[in-house]
């Protein structure tokens, strides 16, 4: 992939990697106080369900999404063209926001889910920005992938904070601003996006690509099976920090959609900050760096757990610190150690564990939350000290080897 201005390709792929973001972090401020702290209506009473229950299975539609088109976007991006597949997620992005848009104002809760479930369908895009990113001539790799992380975690700054500043003028227009700017992304992506070849390695069609190419087939590799276990011990930590925080505000503190939001900006404003800064150059020491930031995780998120006076807060905005030097590392690494598999293919498969972590304590959680909301932040923080301690073996494994 070849570009003459490549600085101006990755603001579009940062630009393109927020509002995805965007999209998926926009709810959080809004979904928990709607289910939870609103009066009972046929949306956050659905069938007679729990308000907790059902904003857990809400939560989890997104992620799930997500989880299947990251397994298949990196791959069609390398076999049709990246920025072809990459302009079309967002095309359909625009569209869906709009229903999810509409399905609140009806206040429709199986239209809702179905929207969600959609959007984050495409919304695993952001591999393949990442992907591009390390692949533009001129631009050093840990930079490209610095920024697009720092992109990423503004969105979960701009999502929240969008969310929780635009609710009061309606449930439905902060998804109609999120569709608008996906729609300029779109517009960007076309413009100033270079032109790629398509790979012609095998003669797959689109459903070929999608059964045999998809990301899971890359975890018949040992060293990458090994290595995404222990990746989605840390991911699920992560994960069930993101999604069940702003519910454990709302039951120990009483915060509104607004109060969360600015809880999430500082949050982010530190992740943001920490990301963006290159304090890395190359891959060495990245393995072992990670486990040490995974591990610092995990007894932040516990500490949060078991802190619920403002303490706990300050925890929130201060476990920002071993997410963005995590997220930071651990994706360089992977892009280098396993970069024969396809670069659209690696970080899709790094994207499917997220999203399949997201999922997975989104439905467990929901069921914990009925007993205690710190039951899900223990269980995140117990899986992300298990897969530091792995992480941090197999580091030591691997020097030993090379020694």
């Amino acid at each position: 992939m070849s570009n003459r201005h490549p600085m101006l390709a990755l603001l579009i792929l940062c630009a393109i990697a927020l509002i995805s973001t965007v999209g998926a972090s926009l709810p959080y401020p809004i979904l928990a106080p709607l289910f939870v702290d609103t009066a009972p209506d046929r949306f956050n009473h659905f069938l007679g369900l729990p308000p907790k229950l059902l904003l857990g299975i809400t939560l989890a539609l997104n992620p799930l999404g997500c989880l299947l088109g990251s397994m298949v976007l990196g791959p069609l991006a390398d076999r049709f063209g990246q920025r072809k597949v990459l302009a079309w997620s967002l095309g359909v992005a625009v569209l869906l926001h709009a229903l999810t848009a509409l399905a609140l104002q009806a206040r429709l809760l199986p239209l809702f889910m179905l929207g969600r479930f959609a959007v984050g369908l495409v919304e695993g895009n952001t591999a393949i920005a990442r992907a591009i990113s390390v692949s533009i001539p001129g631009l050093d790799r840990n930079r490209g992938l610095s920024l697009i992380n720092s992109a990423l975690y503004a969105g979960w700054l701009v999502g929240p904070m969008l969310g929780g500043a635009t609710v009061g003028w309606g449930y439905s227009v902060p998804f109609w601003i999120a569709s608008a700017a996906v729609l300029c992304c779109l517009i960007g992506c076309w413009l100033a996006l270079p032109g790629d070849t398509p790979s012609h390695a095998n003669d797959h069609t689109l459903w070929q690509t999608i059964r045999h190419r998809n990301v899971l087939s890359l975890l018949r590799d040992p060293a990458i099976r090994q290595l995404a276990l222990l990746q989605m011990g840390v991911a699920i930590g992560i994960s069930g920090f993101y999604e069940f925080y702003p519910l454990w505000l709302v039951e120990y503190h009483r915060f509104d959609s607004q109060q969360i939001s600015w809880v999430t900006a500082v949050l982010c404003i530190v992740m943001t900050g920490i990301s963006s800064i290159p304090l890395y150059k190359g891959t060495e020491g990245a393995l072992p760096q990670a486990g040490r930031y995974a591990l610092l995780l995990a007894a932040a998120i516990a500490l949060q757990a078991l802190w619920t006076s403002w303490a706990g807060i300050v925890v929130i905005v201060l476990v920002g610190l071993p997410i963005s030097l995590y997220n930071t590392r651990m994706p360089i690494y992977w892009s280098e150690r396993f970069a024969s598999q396809g670069q659209g293919s690696v970080m899709g498969l790094l994207a499917s564990i997220f999203f399949l972590s997201n999922m997975l304590i989104a439905v467990i959680g929901g069921g914990l939350t009925l007993l205690d909301t710190r039951l899900v932040l223990l269980l995140g923080a117990g899986c992300c000290a298990w897969g530091a301690w792995g992480i941090l073996r197999l580091a030591r494994q691997s020097h030993l080897r090379e020694a």
